[in-house]
């Protein structure tokens, strides 16, 4: 009969009387504890597992080792209670591979004591693991291995025997994960889970000096995606005991540049937990100290390095740098670096006294300490920002190099508080303020972006309060405002300055103040907290007296952080602004924003949706300021890009007085924005008037003249007329003042303001005349730079707890050496002068290192891939010029090989602190060298070698792609193979007097093997009229003699040439020009006579006039038989325009082009006609002509003929007329014809909008393919606007006909109606033969509503859908609630068949509990009906009543029950469940009472005359008895239970008895009694009595000690089982013992 099943049911329905909740604990790790159990952990019981993971990462497919780590463990879960238990660690062993043996070492550290020691209390919510509470602090490097265990333990499923999609956080992030279940045998049930981790927020942590702002996003991207990361977990869970058999995991992380299917770069993690027994506990839970999550947390590695080993390193550096930057350079910089990290400011200073008294390095002293200087700025930690401030502020570093020091405070990666306490000194020096102010309040705001309630911090305080005190008392600014205006924008780059909000008021409010400072004073707000007070931002907003730049300004920062209430004082201003400069741009700013895909913006959006902006504003972008802005945002791969800009104009100039551009990218959850520049400037206008305006020096009258002005003149007209400009306009060229700005990442770098030509040229602060004269004396120039370009590491958990680490190092030495002098001093001078000489020797490197690791405790293992480029090149020479005229310059290599580039990537295994090298894919690999050849070194001396050498792995499937595929090595290289040339020379002269101008020019490499000598001269008679030349080389030689004629009218040269005495030219060539009536006519001539060969001129004429005449005639004879003649004409005269072209190749072979354009322009219409005609000798080939009109505002046409190109012509012909009437009436009318020999097609279609009550449209389309189809299609629609104030309304009828295609025919009515309460739309669609009725389709739909509150509220839907006459459905909903009662009603109905549903819940609770629901359920006529009822008869006593009728069976379940406190419980109940056969009702009952001295727990069960009950009891004498006793009763038999303890005078009884026939046999019984005293451990006695159905057992025990020991075992009383003797041995400390048996 299933009574059991029926004693649950009977609970579950009596525990109706309110809600099931889960028990709140306030002093446990589990802050509650639910009542769900899927699982069965019991308390006070201890689970032992083995656990194992194994850790590998490899270039699958390419490196031929691998670098591992594999860790075991034994883990205990102690069940303190059923939602809390205890996590131990022990026997922890952690190995990692040793590339050199290919086998695992074993891994010392001191973290696997920590490991072991540190218990951990877990609030288990039966499978999630809500909470990790630590008794004492611990490191995230070992809870993280312990949130790994956890995660594997963790189940979060509902129901475990059923699939089902979560949000989980375990210690890959916040994950959506996919759970399955299934069978596994007849004992297990196995549980699979799997997650997106490209999806999980909060799981990727990322250290690097890219700064971003965090936006939430719905992608499935949350991440950035350079991994293809999957993990698959499965539990297997004991059907019986519902416990965890076995849980494994495997998570495989690939890198995805690069990456072929399953090859390449990749992290492979396994997990293995195993049940191995369970045995009592007695663990207890600890103090919880500190809360945690499941959630990974980044733990902070230090390398430990020493003094030495930076010196070492240094001293390596030495070595290797002694000629210049080697390819090793960078990576020598980069353990710089990490070594200095660990360093302290004291260190640093002492290694540096060293190095500045040359006891490191003596002979390569100056590059060693300048690659320890760079280093400094790039540690980033405290003690090297306090080693950098030391040397910035006693002057060791200052200028550029300084600047570019406090710069770098911008970009570290992990500020923290300590920093800001050092670089406040920067503030303190006088020489140093103005260019510190920017760089330290940016390090301020990036070190609150990651502190709340940043403001309240000392150290923030006190540089706000310096930056404040830096401007003039009470903002009132006099003189010299530098100052002044770089602290106002140094706190609004530092942001979090609420403290100096009253001060930046005072700045803008001063109307006397520079607009500057004003401006500057608005803008400092953009990073302060929105809750500060910005009233007085508002106030200057709608001050319409006030300068519109400072209001626009005003206006962008509230909108900074817009809310409802700002958006609506913002509407209001606009709706009444007066200043078109102020309205444009607030117009246009909001209408960006409403259509904007910024995801930091779409709060804004959503609120001004629904608002709409009146288009007054809409104003000519010319002259007015706006905001531009121009965004994409694709959500479903997470990343999107904004460009913003502003273009604001003043009232006061012609031009815009400020600007700015923004770009913003977004990636994977964090908004970078790139940069930003802006800048202001006024005066400008003054400026360009000055020059170009009508009294300026480029005005056109001025630049007509330019020709016949002298120099002496311009600059007398130019000082005059700028003169009188200034005079006119009251300014002078000093009132030209601006601004410029840059921001990176948010962050103000540079700000530069000027006043004034001279202040703007003066910025860079470079006395010109100075470095000339430096450089005219001998000098040796070293300078060497090393920087690290990138530093970015990417950190994402492992499953095993272990970060997994993607870290890009890139950096750069530049190094150069150059001695020699420039003096150009004498340049300017008669005659002139010059004289450089020198050597220089540049080299640079640049690497780039990719690693991929796991850090595993102490040990770190991963794959590396190193890139560098390296270059090292020398030259030397000279360049002199003496006496104005003689040029001589020679230059050498001085090194016979020169590396002009070579690059080089390489591959490591990384095994802690060694790296192993890969020779990765070595099948078929490739080498190729390429040289210049013999040709270019006989001409040159020089050979150019190229080498390249990688893997070819195109054709091996497994291999990744490249240049994963194996190292890879290219070099460019430059070798002198004329040892003996000691260089190039080359001079040049150029004499020149009254009769004669002679230039020559010589080349040639002294010393050299082969003669290189080449010589080149030229005369020119002046007097004669004649010309000479010659060249002379090795290898041919040339002479030229001939005249020359050169006037403004006839440009002619002559002659005759020697060409290496074979060939003989004569050459004449001229140009003529003269004016015509119709502009300038050139007529230029070309002939070539070669002895022996055919002869060639060239001959023609182009007449020119700018935009109205080009004709070309040119003619080439000797190059065919007959002459070549080109033609072309281009004319543009008034209304038409007019352009031919021809080719003639001989006798009636023409080629031409003929086209024009006529075109009628007028106030009411344009008329375009265009022609064109191609042809060839024997045939027109294309003719095209047409017409286009347009009557403004009334008709376009266009006609179009194309001829000659198929058989017939082609034509289109279109027609768009628009109609205006009277009451907002339009009628637009649209023809188009297409004529062609294969198809035509007409269209005719109109539209009529009667001020949009009423649109009515219409086509009628005809088309014929030939030979293959022929239809005519029309179309008509109509839609009718009924809509009022209070109702929405509208008929829409559409059709479609089709003569040949008649199934694709339709015909669509519908109406739509909609108000406050009801919604309603009905649609006809016919389709086909429209009178057919089985081809109709009807839907309609109906909403009525009624919503006073979201708790009283009722709502009635009714729809119908019909198809053709086979289909009908029909759904009706009516449901109302109040806030103590529930009504609802469903129908569903499909042609006959229908379900309908009616659900009833009445709350009618006073003082005590009355609950009634109903609910009826009819499925295709079977009827089923729901009846439930719970009272509170009185406090803590209840009633319930629950019936179901399901067709003919009736049943039922009453249920009574009493809890009169939170200790007792007592329930009866009656179940008759007729649909289960019963033959009479079941009566159910149950109690329970816990106290501290009694407790009960029992139940009973009956039918007719069959009983089943169970009761346990026990009661509790403290200090004196305990008693318990256990009846359970069913009609076979009757077990009765008894036992109880007793200690009294020192003795202790026990008396037990278990009757298993109590009603029928008493003999079947089982009674033991016992009874001892213990005196203590030298003397006790017992003894136990044993009564069995057949039998009875006595035993006593009796133990006495002192010098001689005796115990006694005696059976039955009669017969002795043992007598055992001891002594003692005084002497020697030894026992004699002795044993007798009977």
């Amino acid at each position: 009969m299933g009574l059991q099943l029926l004693f649950v049911l009977a609970l579950v329905a009596g525990s109706q009387a309110g809600p099931i909740q889960d028990i709140v604990i306030s002093d446990k790790c589990a802050a509650q504890c639910t009542v769900s159990s899927k699982f069965n952990y019991k308390p006070g019981t201890t689970y032992e597992f083995t656990y194992e993971t194994d850790v590998r990462t490899a270039i699958q497919g390419a490196s031929e080792d691998h670098a591992g780590v594999h860790m075991v463990s034994r883990v205990f879960l102690d069940f303190v209670s059923k939602c809390e238990m205890v996590m131990r660690l022990s026997d922890v062993k952690l190995t990692e591979h040793d590339p050199t043996t290919s086998s695992m070492k074993p891994v010392t550290s001191t973290d696997i004591a920590l490991l072991e020691s540190n218990p951990l209390t877990v609030s288990f919510q039966d499978g999630k693991i809500e909470d990790l509470c630590l008794a004492s602090m611990e490191s995230d490097k070992t809870l993280n291995i312990k949130r790994g265990i956890l995660s594997m333990i963790q189940n979060n499923m509902d129901d475990i025997t059923s699939a089902q999609t979560v949000k989980e956080s375990d210690i890959a992030g916040n994950c959506e994960t996919q759970y399955t279940s299934e069978d596994k045998g007849w004992s297990s049930k196995l549980i699979k889970k799997s997650k997106n981790l490209l999806g999980c927020t909060g799981r990727q942590n990322a250290n690097t000096a890219i700064q971003g702002v965090p936006y939430s996003s719905d992608s499935k991207v949350q991440s950035m995606p350079l991994l293809k990361s999957s993990q698959e977990c499965e539990q297997e869970i004991a059907k019986d005991s519902g416990r965890l058999k076995v849980a494994t995991c495997h998570e495989r992380h690939t890198f995805v540049p690069f990456s072929r299917q399953e090859s390449g770069a990749t992290t492979h993690t396994t997990q293995t937990l195993t049940f191995v027994k369970e045995s009592k506990s007695r663990t207890k839970s600890a103090t919880v100290q500190t809360r945690a999550t499941l959630q990974f947390q980044q733990s902070s590695t230090t390398s430990i390095s020493g003094i030495q080993d930076l010196e070492n390193q240094l001293m390596t550096i030495c070595s290797q740098t002694a000629n210049g930057v080697t390819m090793e350079t960078p990576k020598l910089f980069t353990s710089v670096v990490l070594t200095m990290r660990s360093l302290t400011a004291t260190d640093m200073g002492a290694l540096y006294k060293r190095i500045k008294n040359q006891s490191v390095c003596p002979e390569n002293n100056a590059r060693v300490l300048k690659f320890f200087l760079d280093a400094v700025p790039m540690t980033g930690t405290s003690e090297g920002i306090q080693f950098m401030t030391q040397l910035i502020t006693t002057s060791v570093v200052t200028g550029v190099e300084a600047d570019m020091w406090m710069t770098t405070l911008a970009f570290i990666q992990n500020p923290n508080l300590e920093m800001l306490n050092i670089v406040k000194d920067l503030l303190r020096m006088d020489t140093l303020q103005e260019r510190a102010m920017l760089s330290v309040s940016a390090l301020v705001h990036s070190v609150c972006r990651t502190n709340q309630n940043c403001e309240n911090f000392l150290e923030v305080k006190k540089i706000i309060s310096l930056l404040e005190n830096k401007i003039a008392t009470s903002c009132k600014i006099e003189g010299d405002m530098r100052t002044s205006l770089l602290a106002i924008r140094a706190i609004g780059n530092a942001g979090f300055g609420t403290s100096a909000i009253a001060t930046l008021e005072k700045c803008f409010r001063r109307p006397e103040n520079p607009i500057e400072i004003r401006i500057s004073a608005v803008e400092a707000f953009r990073r302060i907290p929105c809750s500060a007070d910005k009233r007085a931002l508002f106030e200057v907003l709608m001050n319409t007296e006030e300068d519109s730049e400072i209001r626009i300004a005003a206006y962008k920062t509230i909108m900074e952080c817009a809310s409802d209430d700002s958006i609506k004082q913002i509407k209001k201003v606009l709706a009444k602004e007066p200043v078109n400069q102020v309205g444009s741009y607030i117009w246009s700013h909001l209408s960006n924003l409403m259509e904007t895909s910024d995801p930091h913006k779409q709060t804004i959006r959503s609120i001004l949706e629904d608002e709409t902006l009146k288009a007054e504003f809409d104003m000519d972008k010319r002259k007015y300021s706006r905001n531009y802005e121009g965004s994409i945002f694709l959500e479903k791969i997470n990343t999107g890009a904004t460009v913003d800009s502003d273009i604001i104009w003043s009232s006061k100039s012609f031009i815009p007085r400020s600007g700015m551009f923004n770009l913003t990218v977004d990636l994977f959850g964090n908004a970078v924005n790139l940069f930003e520049i802006g800048g202001r400037i006024e005066g400008l206008e003054y400026f360009l008037e000055s020059y170009f305006g009508p009294n300026g020096y480029f005005s056109e009258t001025n630049v007509k003249a330019a020709s016949t002005e002298t120099a002496v003149d311009t600059i007398k007209a130019d000082k005059m007329k700028i003169d009188r400009i200034d005079k006119r306009l009251g300014v002078s060229m000093d009132d030209l003042r601006g601004s410029l700005y840059l921001r990176v990442f948010g962050n103000e770098l540079r700000y530069m303001n000027f006043n004034g030509l001279d202040s703007l040229m003066s910025q860079n602060n470079i006395n010109f005349l100075d470095v000339l004269m430096k450089l005219a004396n001998e000098n040796d120039y070293e300078y060497s730079h090393s920087t690290i370009l990138m530093d970015s590491t990417i950190v994402i958990p492992t499953s095993s707890g272990f970060p997994l680490s993607l870290t890009v190092n890139g950096t750069a030495t530049v190094d150069l050496k150059a001695s020699g002098k420039v003096d150009i001093m004498k340049l300017a001078s008669s005659p002139r002068s010059l004289d450089i000489h020198g050597l220089i020797k540049p080299s640079a490197a640049i690497a780039i290192s990719t690693v991929m690791g796991v850090e595993a405790l102490s040990t770190r293992v991963g794959v590396k891939m190193l890139s560098t480029l390296h270059t090292r090149t020398s030259i030397q020479g000279s360049i002199s010029l003496s006496e104005g005229s003689i040029l001589r310059a020679q230059f050498d290599m001085p090194e016979d090989k020169m590396d002009v580039i070579s690059i080089n990537s390489e591959f490591y295994t990384i095994h802690r602190d060694a790296e192993r090298a890969q020779k990765m894919v070595t099948d078929n690999r490739q080498r190729l060298i390429s040289c210049s050849g013999s040709k270019l070194a006989q001409i040159t001396g020089l050979e150019i070698c190229s080498e390249l050498e990688y893997p070819n792995a195109s054709l091996t499937d497994a291999a990744p792609y490249f240049p994963f595929t194996g190292p890879v090595s290219a070099a460019v290289t430059l070798f002198k193979r004329d040892l003996k040339m000691t260089g190039y020379k080359l001079e040049a002269k150029n004499l020149h007097t009254d009769s004669e101008n002679t230039i020559r020019f010589e080349f040639s490499t002294p010393n050299s093997k082969i003669d290189r000598s080449i010589g080149v001269d030229l005369s020119l008679n002046k007097e004669k009229g004649t010309v000479d030349a010659s060249l002379q080389s090795p290898w041919k030689k040339g002479f030229f003699k001939g005249s020359v004629i050169n006037s403004l009218s006839e440009k002619t040269i002559s002659g005759k040439m020697n060409w290496d005495k074979s060939l003989l030219f004569d050459i004449s060539g001229s140009l003529k020009s003269e004016s015509t009536a119709n502009g300038i006519l050139y007529t230029p001539a070309v002939s070539i006579n070669v002895a022996k060969l055919t002869s060639v001129s060239v001959k023609g004429s182009v007449e020119y006039a700018p935009w109205k005449l080009l004709n070309t005639s040119l003619s080439v004879t000797g190059l065919t038989t007959s002459p070549i003649s080109i033609k072309s004409a281009f004319s543009n005269k008034q209304g038409m325009i007019v352009a031919q072209a021809s080719l003639t190749t001989g006798p009636k072979r023409t080629y031409s082009l003929e086209s024009s354009l006529q075109k009628t322009i007028s106030k009411q219409k344009v008329v375009f006609k265009p022609q064109l005609s191609i042809r060839s000798p024997t045939n027109e080939l294309i003719a095209f002509g047409g017409q286009y009109d347009n009557v403004f505002g009334k008709m376009t046409q266009l006609n179009l003929v194309l001829d000659k190109v198929f058989i017939k012509p082609v034509a289109l012909k279109s027609k768009f007329e628009t109609k205006s009437f009277k009451r907002g009436r339009a009628l637009n009318v649209l023809t188009l014809e297409f004529e062609s020999e294969p198809a035509s097609l007409r269209i005719k279609s109109k539209v009529d909008n009667r001020n949009w009550k009423t649109i009515a449209a219409d086509a009628d389309v005809t088309y014929v393919i030939k030979g293959i189809a022929r239809d005519n299609i029309k179309l008509t629609s109509k839609m009718i606007n009924l809509s009022t104030n209070t109702l929405t309304k509208a008929r829409l009828a559409m059709s479609m006909e089709s003569k040949k295609y008649q199934d694709f025919s339709f015909k669509l009515l519908s109406n739509i109606n909609h108000n406050k309460r009801t919604s309603a739309f009905d649609t006809t669609v016919s389709y086909g033969n429209i009178k057919d009725a089985n081809k109709q389709i009807n839907l309609e739909a109906q909403l009525d509503r009624k919503i006073k509150t979201w708790t009283d509220a009722s709502v009635s839907l009714n729809g119908k859908l019909e198809i053709g006459t086979g289909i009908r459905m029909v759904a009706k909903l009516d449901h109302a609630h109040e806030p103590k009662s529930l009504d609802s009603a469903l129908l569903l109905k499909y042609n006959k068949e229908s379900i309908d549903s009616t659900l009833k819940i009445k709350d009618a609770s006073s003082a005590n509990l009355n609950i009634f629901g109903s609910w009826d359920l009819n499925v295709l006529g079977k009827k089923i009906n729901f009846l439930h009822m719970t009272n509170e008869t009185s406090p803590s006593q209840f009633t319930s009543s629950t019936n179901m009728k399901v067709g003919k069976s009736v049943n039922r379940i009453d249920a009574n029950w009493i809890r009169p406190s939170d200790s007792t419980f007592k329930i009866t109940s009656e179940v008759e469940l007729s649909m289960l056969s019963m033959a009479s009702p079941v009566k159910l009952g149950a109690e329970y009472k816990l106290g501290p001295e009694q407790y009960i727990l029992g139940g009973t069960a009956e039918q007719g005359k069959e009983k089943y009950s169970a009761m346990l009891s026990s009661q509790v004498d403290p200090g004196k008895s305990v008693q318990g006793s256990l009846d359970v009763g069913y009609p076979d038999r009757h077990i009765v239970g008894n036992y109880e303890v007793s200690v009294k005078n020192g003795r202790y009884s026990s008396r037990s008895d278990l009757r298993w026939n109590a009603d029928v046999d008493d003999s079947q019984r089982l009674s033991i009694k016992a009874s001892g005293q213990v005196q203590g451990l030298n003397d006790f006695d017992g003894s136990v009595n044993i009564q069995l159905p057949s039998r009875t057992v006595d035993l006593n025990v009796n133990q006495t000690f002192a010098s001689n020991s005796t115990s006694r075992i005696q059976k039955s009383g009669q017969q002795t089982l043992c007598i055992c003797k001891f002594r003692r041995n005084a002497h020697r400390g030894s026992m004699v013992g002795g044993r007798n048996t009977r």
